[in-house]
């Protein structure tokens, strides 16, 4: 929310009402949300979460205001991914003073695993906060059989599926000549003399296609989508009409260098048009590229050249910023750059106009 990339968004949350900002991050390097609140006529609030000891004293001492700016409604969390702080913010809110109101517990969205979310930094957190006021107070905040039921009314939900969950993956094809292998590498590991037996035809060469390498960072860009969750991985690709060893040529490429992400997932055809799936990564047209159902990432093109930005548009962390994970501002930026990022930005675009439209 503090980046510049995010701009846009503020405008779209004095539309929706919202008059009041939560910060849940412990770090803000910008410092930039305390002046756009106050720009756009908001009240913000500093919550810092995490589960150091300085910082469970600040939740404990800053709980009451929390509590307060939570139950005025019309609020905004501004945490880097809206789930974990997110998660532990509200269990704690629940924990320690909604339950008794009667208020239903929050859904717990971040942490996710097999089976569904992990707790066990949630649970962290509530203990420590629990041990510090006992101990700030001498008496038990609430009974400890109190506690532990309400604890385990949160171990419960997050054994439950949330329906961003049970959204069926994406299925994803992918070209091997110029996206996945490289051409010219096999070219160059060719005869001269049969070069010219076959120029203006290098694609019938007999076991050309096995001698190429592939192209740079798509192995690595492969396995991190497979293990990303999203995505279901399929070869898409057409193998020369008058070379028989390309199609098996094409086999053994997988079988060398991707058997453990494309075992049985390849296609080969001349129609691509003809498969339904989500996305297309080509860095051509023909073949009924151009017009296959979902959309086509033209590989190669301006603004997919390489792998990193294939996977920066997928949503995928890429291996130089992989370091950078859990930085928030990092983490805004690569969602932003994502096709689910992108929809977001033209949504809240929409709306926007739509209220100025309606205000006329």
């Amino acid at each position: 929310m503090s980046s510049r990339h995010q701009s846009y968004a503020w405008p779209a949350l004095v539309e929706a009402g919202v008059k009041r900002v939560i910060d849940l991050r412990d770090v803000d390097s910008s410092n930039k949300l305390p002046f756009l609140c106050e720009k756009y006529g908001m009240e913000y609030f500093h919550y810092p979460v995490n589960n150091h000891a300085k910082q469970v004293e600040s939740m404990v001492a800053l709980m009451p205001q929390f509590c307060e700016m939570i139950d005025k409604g019309d609020f905004y969390i501004a945490c880097a991914m809206g789930l974990h702080r997110t998660d532990i913010a509200l269990c704690t809110y629940w924990v320690f003073y909604s339950a008794d109101k009667g208020i239903a517990p929050p859904p717990i969205r971040g942490y996710r695993q097999e089976d569904g979310h992990n707790t066990s930094k949630i649970m962290y957190v509530l203990n420590s906060i629990y041990k510090y006021m006992t101990e700030q107070n001498g008496v038990e905040p609430i009974p400890m059989e109190t506690f532990k039921a309400r604890k385990k009314v949160i171990n419960e939900l997050s054994k439950e599926k949330t329906e961003h969950e049970d959204v069926p993956l994406k299925r994803v094809y992918v070209d091997m000549d110029g996206v996945l292998a490289d051409f010219e590498s096999g070219l160059a590991k060719v005869d001269d003399e049969v070069k010219k037996e076959y120029l203006g035809r290098f694609d019938e060469i007999p076991g050309l296609f096995s001698l190429m390498e592939p192209m740079p960072g798509a192995i690595d860009a492969m396995h991190r989508i497979q293990k990303d969750g999203r995505y279901e991985l399929y070869i898409l690709s057409t193998a020369p009409w008058n070379n028989p060893s390309a199609w098996s040529d094409k086999l053994l490429w997988v079988q060398k260098h991707l058997d453990d992400v494309f075992h049985k997932r390849i296609v080969i055809t001349h129609c691509k048009n003809l498969l339904k799936g989500d996305y297309l990564i080509d860095d051509r047209s023909k073949n009924g590229a151009k017009e296959f159902e979902g959309e086509w990432i033209q590989f190669g093109n301006g603004e997919f050249p390489d792998w990193d930005s294939v996977q920066n548009y997928l949503g995928v962390w890429t291996k130089k910023d992989e370091c950078c994970r859990f930085d928030p501002e990092v983490q805004a930026y690569k969602h932003l750059l994502s096709h689910e990022g992108r929809k977001e930005q033209e949504e809240l675009k929409q709306m926007i106009l739509e209220a100025r439209n309606t205000s006329k």
